[in-house]
């Protein structure tokens, strides 16, 4: 990941350290989400949904 701010984005260390957290404040924020409202879902069907949609190679 260092390498891929540095050399991709053209970053440094600081914005690597901006990119970690937002990358733990998305599953942070998904993780309350689920906890929140994962009873509302039945798990069977996003399943089926992402396994039709899935691309196979």
């Amino acid at each position: 990941m260092p390498a891929f701010a540095r050399d991709v984005l053209g970053r440094g260390a600081n914005r690597y350290g901006i990119l970690i957290t937002a990358s733990g404040a998305g599953a942070l924020f998904g993780a309350l989400i689920v906890a929140a409202y994962g009873h509302l879902v039945n798990p069977r069907k996003p399943a089926l949904v992402v396994s039709i949609h899935s691309p196979s190679r």
